[in-house]
């Protein structure tokens, strides 16, 4: 298998191993009914935190993710490790189960609305200066999502991915080009794209074991689909248009759930027998720049 493939099928590993800890790590009321049940939640604790430190510096490494975000990330792995260590956690403890789920909430869970929204702003497909503005994380979950966002909007990692098919490209900025892993849904989606009449100059598909990753050019900017299909019986399907530019007309978009005048997101569910049609039916109905010049002259 290519490296660059290689990579990215371990980000998405990775990644959702991270979001199986943070699941799994949230404690109960039942971690604190004896000091037995209360140090194995400590060891539970420690563990996942080693295993999340190898996951994300893991995914860093691999991206060359900036140098300050890395030092800044193990900096706070190594500071929730010394708490957890200490005296003051043992008497957070002595507080009960609401202290320290208060404690895993802001260190380890939260996620700041002003983070998710600097990431959203900064994140994206083609942009001149490729994350300018986006706030430093705080908590681990703003590691992920920032390492997430990151990877799933950088061009460059898209191109880095081996071509298995592709119509006429020029210079990289008109086409359509299927990358990754042989697959027939992915085939599919490609095949009906080319057949579809899409206000789209170029697109990337990557066909990875359980996600489709799609970056449509000129549509919302560079709008990303990320289709997981690891489910055998539905397909969960998100999306993400860095640039709003018809607000009115976004709003009819499936799953649309924040439409706001920056940017749109959406997810929703889906079968194998529907996705290629859902998923060209949502793309023809994102708003580009031809929808505004359209809508200046009737005006």
């Amino acid at each position: 298998m290519d490296n660059n493939l290689e990579k990215i099928e371990r980000f998405f590993k990775y990644d959702l191993e991270v979001k199986k800890i943070l699941n799994n790590i949230v404690p109960n009321e039942k971690d604190f009914y004896s000091d037995e049940y209360r140090m194995k939640y400590v060891d539970k604790l420690f563990k996942s935190l080693d295993d999340i430190s190898f996951y994300i510096n893991n995914m860093m490494g691999d991206y060359l993710v900036y140098n300050d975000t890395v030092n800044l990330f193990n900096k706070k792995i190594e500071t929730i490790k010394g708490f957890i260590n200490s005296e003051s956690f043992y008497r957070l403890m002595d507080n009960g189960y609401e202290s320290i789920l208060k404690f895993v909430n802001l260190h380890i869970l939260s996620m700041r609305a002003s983070f998710v929204e600097s990431v959203n702003k900064g994140f994206f497909g083609y942009r001149l200066f490729y994350g300018d503005g986006v706030l430093t994380p705080i908590s681990i979950n703003e590691f992920l999502h920032y390492v997430h966002s990151y990877i799933i909007n950088n061009i460059k990692i898209y191109r880095s991915i081996p071509i298995l098919k592709s119509s006429d490209i020029k210079d990289n900025s008109s086409g359509v080009v299927l990358r990754g892993n042989n697959d027939d849904l992915a085939d599919s989606l490609y095949e009906k794209i080319l057949k579809s009449n899409l206000n789209s100059y170029y697109m990337d598909i990557i066909s990875l074991k359980n996600v489709i990753l799609i970056m449509v050019r000129d549509l919302g900017h560079a709008t990303v689909f990320e289709i997981d299909r690891s489910d055998n019986n539905c397909i969960f399907v998100k999306y993400f248009i860095p640039s709003n530019i018809d607000m009115e007309k976004n709003s009819h978009l499936k799953g649309i759930n924040a439409n706001k005048s920056d940017y749109a997101i959406g997810e929703f569910q889906t079968s194998k027998d529907n996705m290629v049609k859902d998923i060209c039916t949502l793309m023809s109905g994102i708003a580009t720049e031809t929808d505004i010049k359209i809508n200046n002259k009737t005006r």
